[in-house]
């Protein structure tokens, strides 16, 4: 299908593009002022809840994303009696064997929070993912590739992309093809010489 485009101006919107854009896979009719402010509005959005997806992300690391681990975590917070009477109950602590005093006070909170470098790659991880070639480019670079391999992808995470990218196109094929294919030659050459 050839998009066909029709530009207009009007005297209150300035200059209009309109006709079938590639949004979301397939083609739809929308005028690009439209797509425009669209996209600008999400990125302002993700850009406000992006040190949010960190947190949700720390939470989920945890198996904290339960509404009742929740509530139960901020009755702690607010110092619930019953709260801390079920905490101690669950984990079988007597409070007898609790410190008192100066020594009750030397409780230091772990880091549990998420790296920007991690937060990256596991949002290029679910982008890939969710491409129709991405599981199966993900399972490639996961159990075919080596170590040194997988660490350039973990320090540079739109690699993932690209050769999901690759993959899609054929090319990534034609090259590791033509890899083997001079590997084998030179094997070939290496067994020949004496």
């Amino acid at each position: 299908m050839s998009p066909c485009f029709r530009v207009t101006r009007s005297w209150n919107t300035g200059l209009t593009v309109s006709g079938p854009h590639q949004i979301a896979g397939g083609f739809r009719q929308a005028k690009w002022c439209v797509i425009m402010q669209v996209g600008a509005n999400y990125t302002k959005k993700m850009q406000a809840l992006k040190p949010n997806l960190k947190l949700m992300r720390m939470l989920e690391n945890n198996g904290l994303l339960d509404a009742d681990k929740l509530n139960f975590l901020i009755d702690l917070d607010k110092g619930n009696p019953q709260a801390l009477q079920k905490l101690l109950a669950d984990r079988k602590v007597d409070p007898m064997d609790l410190p008192t005093g100066d020594e009750g006070n030397a409780y230091k909170a772990g880091n549990h929070t998420i790296s920007d470098a991690e937060m990256e790659f596991v949002s290029a991880l679910e982008e890939v993912t969710s491409t129709p070639t991405g599981k199966a480019t993900v399972a490639l670079i996961n159990g075919d590739w080596d170590d040194a391999s997988k660490e350039a992808v973990y320090r540079e995470p739109k690699l993932m992309a690209i050769i999901d990218e690759q993959r899609a196109s054929g090319l990534y094929d034609r090259i590791s093809g033509a890899c083997l294919c001079r590997r084998r030659r030179l094997r070939a050459r290496t067994d020949r010489s004496p």
